[in-house]
């Protein structure tokens, strides 16, 4: 009985190794990270700061760009000397903003429009009383201080 157990054991966990290469190749079927992008990707956790890739190589405001489903890469090579700069990040939010106000936000009922009404100047209200700094809970929502700075 012990070894018809340990045999029964062994063939699934067999059955299971085999499948691992077949899930792996499927996840991979999708676009891959465009060549201008592979070395830094792999050197500052693309997968974690990016995730998975959505598009091939593209162009952005006349930059070599690629989406992911985090954001977007830019290769700024040609016109940046400081390596620091070299690669950019896009600014997808603010893009959305102008382009698509009615989109929605992660999959929330806030819109993109909200957003902007959210950051205008004019809709922003002076701290609540008692306020010492932080996010303040407040009966109608939450208070979240906005730099003056800016």
């Amino acid at each position: 009985m012990i070894i018809r157990q340990r045999l029964l054991q062994l063939i699934g966990a067999l059955m299971l190794i085999t499948l691992l290469p077949l899930g792996a190749a499927q996840a991979q079927s999708g676009p891959t990270v465009a060549e201008p992008f592979r070395d830094y990707y792999d050197r500052h956790q693309g997968m974690r700061v990016l995730g998975y890739p959505l598009t091939g190589l593209v162009e952005a405001e006349g930059y070599p760009a690629q989406y992911f489903e985090k954001g977007r890469i830019e290769d700024h090579r040609h016109a940046e000397s400081n390596p620091g700069w070299q690669f950019m990040y896009g600014r997808l939010t603010a893009e959305l903003i102008e382009r698509d106000p009615q989109g929605t936000v992660s999959g929330t009922t806030l819109t993109y429009g909200d957003l902007r009404t959210a950051a205008d100047p004019r809709n922003r209200h002076a701290p609540p009383p008692g306020f010492r700094g932080g996010a303040m809970t407040l009966w109608e929502g939450t208070f979240v201080p906005y730099p003056r700075s800016q």
